[in-house]
């Protein structure tokens, strides 16, 4: 009898629980859900390359990439085509992209012109999860961070479509870093699925009491950034939700340094 529970104790946790869905058209292209920041302290840059040229001679039509940006909300404020030319890289600022009042934060994600035969033939997709380059305090170095997940599908004429899951069960997701003084940190959570979701966000001691805990329902393709100060002690934190993996962006900054990483 254990062992029949221990089963469906899995099974609960696992079937069609997918981290990520497969896009619905063989046509679509597909990104992470990147993060954006513009502020007085803050800007974004992301390094785009054209990965279709990658695999094959592309023709002048084929040259382009589309941003879609997304506010805190998630909430569409800007769509624009890209140039970008075969086997280079372009810089994008998006400080130049962004509209007035879209606010210090957001999401976008970044569609390349089509997929290639090549990779098409093997049910496979051309996925953007390349890397985004943040500033600080007008430094001159860039934190770069790469792409998490394959989180949003596009095809032409069509609406994004969301991949990211969410699970039957609550699932609890614990921080790979230790959060130590006297660094600030700022604990960026994205929704990459369809449906709004609630995530709760405690901080813990080493010995694990709670010491701090908050909530936020986040909409599709929304942002929302956990601020944490460590005073005296390393302290752990839990992100717990629906999501299948809610795997957040670290923000670790003290003076003039900065750090970003998946936690």
């Amino acid at each position: 009898m254990t062992s029949y529970i221990n089963l469906f104790r899995l099974a609960t946790w696992k079937l069609w629980q997918p981290l990520v869905a497969v896009p619905s058209s063989a046509k679509s292209v597909v990104s992470d859900l990147f993060v954006w920041r513009n502020s007085s302290i803050f800007k974004t840059y992301f390094e785009l390359t054209s990965i279709p040229s990658l695999f094959e001679n592309i023709s002048p039509y084929q040259r382009h990439a589309t941003i879609f940006i997304f506010d805190a909300c998630g909430c569409k404020i800007n769509e624009q085509i890209l140039t970008i030319e075969p086997c280079m890289r372009r810089t994008l600022d998006l400080s130049y992209l962004l509209p007035n009042e879209s606010g210090s934060c957001g999401t976008f994600a970044i569609f390349h012109s089509h997929t290639p035969d090549s990779v098409s033939t093997l049910g496979s997709f051309v996925a953007e999860r390349g890397y985004v380059g943040y500033s600080y305090q007008s430094s001159i170095l860039l934190s770069y961070a790469h792409g998490n997940l394959d989180a949003v599908a596009f095809q032409a004429n069509s609406p994004v479509q969301m991949l990211g899951r969410s699970s039957l069960r609550r699932r609890s997701y614990m921080l790979q870093h230790l959060l130590t003084p006297p660094y600030y940190y700022e604990i960026a959570v994205v929704n990459p699925t369809n449906s709004s979701q609630t995530i709760r966000f405690d901080v813990l001691s080493i010995c694990g009491r709670l010491l701090q805990t908050s909530k936020v329902s986040l909409k599709s393709r929304a942002l929302h950034f956990f601020p944490v100060s460590p005073e005296h002690e390393n302290l752990k934190i839990v992100l717990h939700s629906r999501l299948v993996m809610a795997r957040p962006l670290v923000f670790r900054s003290h003076d003039s340094g900065l750090d970003v990483f998946h936690g």
